[in-house]
Protein backbone atom coordinates (compact mmCIF):
# COMPACT_ATOMS: atom_id res chain seq x y z
CA UNK A 1 0.00 0.00 0.00
CA UNK A 2 2.89 2.68 0.79
CA UNK A 3 6.54 2.82 -0.81
CA UNK A 4 7.64 4.29 1.88
CA UNK A 5 10.43 2.75 4.61
CA UNK A 6 7.77 4.29 7.38
CA UNK A 7 7.54 1.51 10.69
CA UNK A 8 4.64 4.28 11.93
CA UNK A 9 2.23 3.67 8.82
CA UNK A 10 -1.29 2.01 9.32
CA UNK A 11 -2.71 1.60 6.81
CA UNK A 12 -5.37 -1.14 5.86
CA UNK A 13 -7.01 -2.50 2.73
CA UNK A 14 -10.78 -3.33 2.27
CA UNK A 15 -12.01 -5.85 -0.68
CA UNK A 16 -15.26 -3.98 -2.20
CA UNK A 17 -15.69 -6.74 -4.49
CA UNK A 18 -15.24 -10.35 -4.65
CA UNK A 19 -12.28 -9.84 -7.38
CA UNK A 20 -9.43 -9.16 -5.52
CA UNK A 21 -5.41 -9.89 -5.97
CA UNK A 22 -3.28 -8.79 -3.19
CA UNK A 23 0.59 -8.28 -4.75
CA UNK A 24 3.73 -8.24 -1.88
CA UNK A 25 6.74 -7.25 -3.05
CA UNK A 26 9.90 -5.79 -1.39
CA UNK A 27 10.60 -1.74 -2.15
CA UNK A 28 14.16 -2.55 -3.90
CA UNK A 29 12.69 -5.37 -6.04
CA UNK A 30 10.26 -2.75 -7.21
CA UNK A 31 12.93 -0.33 -7.55
CA UNK A 32 14.98 -2.96 -9.61
CA UNK A 33 11.67 -3.66 -11.59
CA UNK A 34 11.66 0.29 -12.40
CA UNK A 35 14.97 0.69 -13.65
CA UNK A 36 14.81 -2.45 -15.91
CA UNK A 37 11.66 -1.49 -16.91
CA UNK A 38 11.27 2.33 -18.41
CA UNK A 39 7.38 1.91 -19.92
CA UNK A 40 6.63 0.57 -16.36
CA UNK A 41 8.16 3.23 -14.95
CA UNK A 42 6.15 5.68 -17.10
CA UNK A 43 2.74 4.07 -16.53
CA UNK A 44 3.45 4.04 -12.61
CA UNK A 45 4.71 7.94 -13.11
CA UNK A 46 1.48 8.56 -14.08
CA UNK A 47 -0.86 6.37 -12.05
CA UNK A 48 0.81 8.34 -9.05
CA UNK A 49 0.49 11.58 -10.78
CA UNK A 50 -3.37 10.73 -11.29
CA UNK A 51 -4.05 10.03 -8.18
CA UNK A 52 -2.18 13.33 -6.34
CA UNK A 53 -4.16 15.10 -8.93
CA UNK A 54 -7.43 13.64 -7.58
CA UNK A 55 -6.09 14.32 -3.90
CA UNK A 56 -5.61 18.10 -4.62
CA UNK A 57 -9.37 18.60 -6.56
CA UNK A 58 -10.75 16.52 -3.58
CA UNK A 59 -9.47 18.96 -1.69
CA UNK A 60 -10.26 22.03 -3.75
CA UNK A 61 -13.55 20.67 -3.41
CA UNK A 62 -13.52 20.15 0.36
CA UNK A 63 -12.73 23.79 0.71
CA UNK A 64 -14.71 25.40 -1.68
CA UNK A 65 -17.65 23.21 -2.38
CA UNK A 66 -21.16 22.80 -0.44
CA UNK A 67 -21.83 19.27 0.52
CA UNK A 68 -24.19 18.48 -2.23
CA UNK A 69 -22.46 20.18 -4.62
CA UNK A 70 -19.39 17.79 -3.62
CA UNK A 71 -22.03 14.45 -3.81
CA UNK A 72 -22.77 15.40 -7.31
CA UNK A 73 -18.91 15.47 -8.04
CA UNK A 74 -18.34 12.68 -6.87
CA UNK A 75 -21.12 10.90 -8.45
CA UNK A 76 -19.99 12.04 -11.91
CA UNK A 77 -17.02 10.93 -11.74
CA UNK A 78 -17.41 7.60 -10.34
CA UNK A 79 -20.15 7.20 -13.30
CA UNK A 80 -17.50 8.01 -15.83
CA UNK A 81 -14.52 5.81 -14.29
CA UNK A 82 -16.78 2.50 -13.46
CA UNK A 83 -20.00 3.07 -14.58
CA UNK A 84 -21.68 1.58 -18.05
CA UNK A 85 -23.34 4.34 -20.24
CA UNK A 86 -26.48 3.74 -21.44
CA UNK A 87 -27.59 6.96 -23.58
CA UNK A 88 -27.65 10.13 -21.45
CA UNK A 89 -27.14 8.16 -18.49
CA UNK A 90 -24.94 5.60 -16.30
CA UNK A 91 -24.92 2.37 -14.48
CA UNK A 92 -22.97 2.06 -11.66
CA UNK A 93 -22.49 -1.56 -9.42
CA UNK A 94 -22.86 0.09 -5.82
CA UNK A 95 -20.43 -1.44 -3.57
CA UNK A 96 -20.25 1.89 -1.46
CA UNK A 97 -22.44 2.03 2.20
CA UNK A 98 -24.03 5.53 2.32
CA UNK A 99 -21.11 5.78 5.67
CA UNK A 100 -18.25 5.25 2.71
CA UNK A 101 -20.03 7.78 0.36
CA UNK A 102 -20.13 10.32 3.49
CA UNK A 103 -17.02 9.64 4.31
CA UNK A 104 -15.72 10.19 0.55
CA UNK A 105 -17.08 13.22 0.22
CA UNK A 106 -16.40 14.45 3.63
CA UNK A 107 -19.58 15.24 5.25
CA UNK A 108 -21.53 13.03 8.42
CA UNK A 109 -23.62 9.91 7.19
CA UNK A 110 -26.66 11.52 8.02
CA UNK A 111 -26.02 14.58 5.18
CA UNK A 112 -24.98 11.93 2.75
CA UNK A 113 -28.14 10.09 2.95
CA UNK A 114 -30.24 13.43 2.67
CA UNK A 115 -28.41 14.64 -0.26
CA UNK A 116 -28.97 11.45 -2.10
CA UNK A 117 -32.68 11.20 -1.18
CA UNK A 118 -32.95 14.69 -2.37
CA UNK A 119 -31.24 13.96 -5.90
CA UNK A 120 -33.06 11.08 -6.13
Amino acid sequence: MSLEIDNDVNEYAKALTDEVSICSFLLSDFENLLVRNPTLALSYTKFVGLKMKRFKNSYSNLVSKDAKTRLVSFLKDWAQREGIQNGKSFTIENYLTQTDIAQIICTSRQTATLLLNELE
